[in-house]
């Protein structure tokens, strides 16, 4: 048999010359670190002619650019944030971090700015632009217009919002007044008030009504009670409802709530949304606390949620007739309305509790808000988001039952399956919690409602209401990639509040565009439109993500990036074959050595088929043998394109960068959990997956360490109970003590942490009453006799999520056994280090541990402390 010389050499010398071509590099010191910068925040004009984007900085101040597509002229916003184009592509402004506010004339270049600017915003569609300045302890409102080159000034301004048609409402001291471009900017009062002043303006879609309310004297009830206004600017006539004057609002007390709009309109505005609430008399704080095993929620939320007397009430008033009809009842006060506001599903949070699901059930009825008609909608339904939706219309909902979608005809009152008997995946298989089963989605609805999406495991999915007609609209399943439509490029999509049914229509006519992964781990975009094959933006073996659409033109940027290459500000245009690049981050790194990253696969011993994300180092050298760093989380190679830039300002104190390029080996496997097992099957998936590495004959295997935070925390106190593999190992945030855990009371959830164990990360699936076995099997806690591994812990004390008592519970042990255990508890951080010196610490104290135990540098630890 003839061999080629050529094919004996050719491998060689290419390792020779890549060799070379590496050491004519520098190798990055940390004292270089300063030089990397962050690529966020990028968005283009309308025109599709402009682009802005921050590089921001975790060794100095962050800039805001806004620059050119074709020219590549370039201005720069030191500390610049909040960049907004106007809608004519003719304007830019962007704020700093000292209350200044640039407007840039895209045109000519020239720059205009305003000092202590509390807002701004520009009108959509017009030739004009607001600024609210603050003027000692009032503000004063500038309209300035970009056609004459003129500007007015109104002062006392509190607040502004700017109605469709243009029309300016403002909020004064004492007085709500409009500002009507049309009347060359002039002011008409509303209405004016001596005493307390009114709050929170709102404009309906079609510009006719303003809305506001007025505080009520305080009466030492709370909450305050408001008067809520509704002007008419046809007839300019005011409306005004106080609780006090009606009698189904006795004791009632209309309320502002957090977190969503204080009022809402139906689509004509004749009609409003608002909310009340039971009054309380101010009383004495007790100086005990009843907690009481009985009552609906555990005691912080069972102070607020389980007193009925606190759950906001939704009401529909029509302020020309006087109609006030509460939207909700006592027995079913929550609401989700559909988008029309004809219809809304009804329902009691607290009906099941005491429960401990993620998210709980209920029984959700159907109403006709101007009927009043209530029926049986579903009966003890979960109200995990994903499970549920609406129709742009409000025609339809569908929602996700045995393993099928469903649509429901609201009209008809007819319930139908439209998937069954196709043999759809419909149920996300990546979704490794117990509990409800979660469907893979459903992003919404075309315009006209003849179709409901959805996907299955690679595919996108058309389907008429009634199941008759379905369409695969991608090849997903035979090609090996997974489609999704980019819902972020959709602007058209309305805002959804918590109390409305998640509800997106996309216009058919027009395309979509669709984001696309492979199994080998090729990405980018594709535009679908009906009856042609599927046409592609960009998809490449690299990371395609964060892609924006101009307004006004079919111009798309998106960010570019690999493990090797920074990422880049990409665009593609129509009269593109290609994309190309507009700016590259971090263009210094051509000048040093870099590491590179492979995929790995590898079985459990269940012989479930694994990936993983393996780092070498800059200057590797096949055959020499590394120290190897293990970083354990879930699921992670799908991130196999990211970009690390090193930093010692890292939030849980570990950048994989930091160590391939200074001589380590990074591992980042993907863990497949068993429910109920959820230790031995992660330490099982670790161990597999470094065994796989070791077949490489590449791994230092006395000098192999593992690092993990949070849930990653726990499987690395697990993993070393279970081996000796590890020669160092990094915990932080971990759950130590899974009945302890279970037990713990979680006060940034106001609940106890059962649920997160019964049907969430803590995926045991049951309590430790029903397998108090099980749980102590797979606490490290219960093993930590059997730890070997130096273990250095660390933790915040603030944190309220996973108590800091937790690893304090393990470094007890490890103490009482005579273990090697460092663990450091930070006193003013949480879950992750947020304070910037504190993450420096961290980052050196966990580098130390490793080069100590794995690189042998005697130095870097001082009387055993890192």
């Amino acid at each position: 048999m003839k061999v080629s010389i050529f094919k004996i050499l050719f491998p060689l010398l290419f390792a020779t010359i890549l060799s070379y071509s590496q050491s004519q590099k520098r190798a990055v010191k940390v004292e270089d670190y300063h030089k990397w910068s962050s690529l966020q925040n990028a968005e283009i004009s309308p025109n599709g002619n402009w682009l802005s984007y921050n590089l921001n900085y975790d060794y100095g101040a962050d800039t805001l650019f806004v620059q050119h597509c074709k020219s590549g002229k370039k201005i720069a916003f030191p500390s610049g944030s909040a960049p907004v184009f106007s809608a004519d592509s003719k304007w830019f402004a962007s704020m700093d971090t000292q209350k200044r506010l640039s407007l840039l004339d895209l045109e000519s270049g020239s720059l205009k700015t305003y000092a202590n600017t509390r807002s701004h915003e520009f009108y959509s569609s017009g030739n004009y632009w607001l600024v609210l300045r603050e003027n000692g302890n009032s503000a004063d409102l500038l309209i300035y217009q970009y056609d004459t080159n003129t500007e007015q000034s109104f002062t006392d301004v509190r607040d502004f919002t700017i109605a469709n048609d243009g029309t300016i409402a403002v909020l004064r001291s004492q007085e709500v007044a409009i500002i009507d471009p049309a009347l060359n900017f002039s002011l008409k009062t509303v209405t004016k008030e001596a005493s307390n002043g009114y709050k929170k303006l709102y404009w309906s879609s079609n510009s006719k009504i303003l809305s506001f309310f007025q505080e009520l004297p305080d009466d030492r009830i709370k909450p305050p009670d408001h008067k809520v206004y509704w002007y008419n600017r046809a007839d300019d006539k005011i409306k005004v409802l106080q609780s006090s004057d009606v009698d189904s609002l006795n004791s009632q007390r209309i309320t502002l709530r957090r977190g969503v709009p204080a009022l809402t309109f139906s689509e004509d505005g004749k009609t409003i949304f608002i909310s009340t609430t039971g009054g309380e008399q101010e009383s004495k704080q007790q100086p005990y606390e009843i907690w009481n095993s009985q009552s609906p929620f555990e005691y912080t939320l069972n102070k607020y949620l389980g007193n009925k007397k606190k759950i906001p009430k939704l009401w529909m008033w029509t302020p020309k007739s006087g109609k006030l009809m509460s939207v909700g009842t006592k027995e079913y006060p929550n609401i989700l309305f559909t988008a029309n506001r004809k219809s809304a599903l009804v329902f009691n949070s607290l009906k099941y509790e005491p429960q401990y699901e993620h998210y709980s059930p209920a029984d959700f009825y159907i109403r006709d808000l101007f009927t009043g008609n209530t029926h049986l909608f579903l009966e003890k339904y979960s109200t995990a988001p994903g499970m549920m939706g609406g129709s742009p219309k409000g025609s339809y909902i569908h929602y996700f039952k045995d393993e099928n979608w469903w649509v429901y005809d609201i009209s008809k009152n007819i319930h139908r399956n439209i998937t069954k008997g196709l043999g759809l995946q419909l149920i996300d298989s990546s979704d490794q919690y117990p509990g409800v089963k979660l469907p893979y989605d459903s992003p919404g609805w075309s315009h006209d409602e003849k179709s409901l999406i959805i996907y299955d495991s690679t595919d996108v999915w058309l389907f008429s209401p009634d199941g008759k007609k379905n369409e695969r609209l991608t090849n997903g399943k035979n090609d090996k990639v997974r489609y999704r439509i980019d819902t972020t490029i959709y602007s058209e999509s309305p805002t959804r509040n918590k109390e409305d049914l998640p509800s997106q229509g996309f216009e058919l006519s027009k395309g979509l565009v669709l984001e696309a992964l492979a199994e080998n781990m090729e990405s980018g975009y594709f535009k679908w439109f009906p009856k042609l094959e599927l046409k592609q933006l960009v998809y490449r073996k690299s990371g395609n993500s964060r892609l924006r659409k101009a307004a006004n033109s079919e111009s798309y940027i998106f960010i570019e990036q690999s493990a090797t290459i920074p990422p880049r500000l990409m665009i593609k245009s129509p009269e593109m074959a290609q994309s190309k690049v507009l700016f590259q981050s971090n263009e210094h790194t051509k000048n040093y050595q870099w590491g590179t990253a492979e995929i790995v696969k590898y079985q459990n011993k269940n012989g479930e088929n694994l990936k993983g994300i393996l780092y070498k180092p800059a200057d590797y050298i096949v055959g020499k043998k590394y120290p190897l760093i293990v970083l354990v989380y879930e699921k992670v190679s799908y991130k196999f394109h990211d970009y690390y830039p090193p930093t010692e300002y890292s939030a849980m104190g570990f950048t994989p960068s930091n160590y391939f390029l200074d001589g380590y080996m990074v591992l980042l496997p993907d863990i497949s959990f068993k429910i109920g097992s959820p230790g031995l099957s992660s330490a099982d998936c670790i161990e597999s997956a470094v065994n796989e590495i070791k077949k490489q004959n590449s791994v230092l295997e006395d000098s192999i360490g593992i690092i993990g935070h949070s849930y990653g925390g726990y499987e690395v106190a697990f993993a070393i109970s279970q081996s000796n593999t590890f020669a160092a190992a990094v915990a932080g945030s971990g759950i130590m003590n899974l009945i302890a855990g279970y037990f713990a009371y979680d006060s940034v959830a106001s609940r106890s942490n059962a649920w997160r164990y019964e049907s969430h990360q803590g995926r045991m699936g049951y309590t430790p009453f029903d397998n108090w076995e099980s749980y102590e099997e797979n606490s490290p806690l219960n093993h930590a006799n059997r730890i070997t591994t130096p273990l250095f812990t660390w933790a915040g004390r603030k944190d309220f999520n996973v108590l800091w008592k937790q690893s304090a519970e393990l470094h007890m042990a490890l103490r009482r056994l005579g273990k090697k255990n460092i663990f450091l508890v930070y006193d003013n951080e949480s879950h992750i280090i947020h304070t910037s010196d504190l993450q420096k610490d961290l980052t050196k104290k966990t580098k130390n541990w490793f080069d100590y135990y794995l690189k042998g540098k005697k130095s870097a630890l001082t009387n055993g402390m890192p």
